[in-house]
């Protein structure tokens, strides 16, 4: 499974996770069961964090992802 994240005003970037991983991040970050949830929960985070702390929250949960960045 693919994510994006696209931070407009000054980056672009891209995280990519096994969905396994990205189950587990769901379940552990948000206590999320039903799959279809995640996307207000995602917009609820980002409202008041960043892409920073989503990736140290992702280091946190010991999630497995790759980035990629254009500055």
């Amino acid at each position: 499974m693919g994510v994006a994240i696209d931070f407009e005003y000054a980056d672009d970037i891209h995280y990519e996770f096994e969905y396994s991983d990205w189950h587990n991040y769901l379940q552990n970050q948000y206590g999320l069961t039903n799959q279809a949830e995640f996307r207000k929960s995602l917009c609820d985070y980002f409202e008041n964090h960043g892409w920073l702390e989503f990736e140290n929250s992702l280091k946190t949960f010991g999630i497995k992802y790759d980035k990629i960045v254009f500055w």
